[in-house]
């Protein structure tokens, strides 16, 4: 998984006032490719998501949030808060 930059790009900028994202704008907030994401669903892991349609797949921000949050890796630089 590829880290997400600490500084907020126009793209990203204009993702983060919606409240779903489609697996295009989840990619690109998580630094991944869209197919990755596919990936990660059909192999049952990676960010929840929703089918309201049957077909397509939708996001939360809030849940890509959690799953980047969940997989944050902590060093001796930077320990995991209290």
């Amino acid at each position: 998984m590829t880290a997400r930059p600490d500084y907020e790009c126009d793209a990203e900028a204009d993702l983060v006032g919606k409240r779903w994202l489609t697996r295009k704008e989840a990619g690109e907030y998580l630094g991944v490719h869209p197919r990755t994401l596919a990936n990660w669903a059909a192999d049952r892991h990676g960010p929840r998501y929703s089918k309201p349609s049957g077909k397509s797949c939708m996001y939360r921000l809030a849940d890509l949030d959690a799953y980047l949050e969940m997989h944050m890796v902590h060093t001796e630089e930077q320990p995991e808060a209290a």
